[in-house]
């Protein structure tokens, strides 16, 4: 059985898009019982991109088979 190398490295504003696309279809899936359509919209991949800009310092990635360099 082949094994993973993970490589757990800082975020960079390339990773942006994907990861505030990633965390809203998420969030819009683990509240879509609880919460109305109006206030999951509010949640949407522009709030989390706003969100990683400010933060992104200490936001990080895990990578599979990636190799620093």
């Amino acid at each position: 059985m082949a094994r993973l190398t993970w490589l757990i490295r800082p975020a960079n504003p390339a990773d942006v898009p994907g990861l505030s696309a990633m965390v809203a279809a998420s969030y819009r899936f683990g509240f879509a019982d609880i919460l109305d359509a109006a206030t999951l919209d509010q949640r949407g991949a522009d709030f989390f991109a706003q969100r990683f800009r400010v933060q992104w310092p200490s936001v990080h990635i895990a990578c599979a088979d990636e190799k620093p360099g």
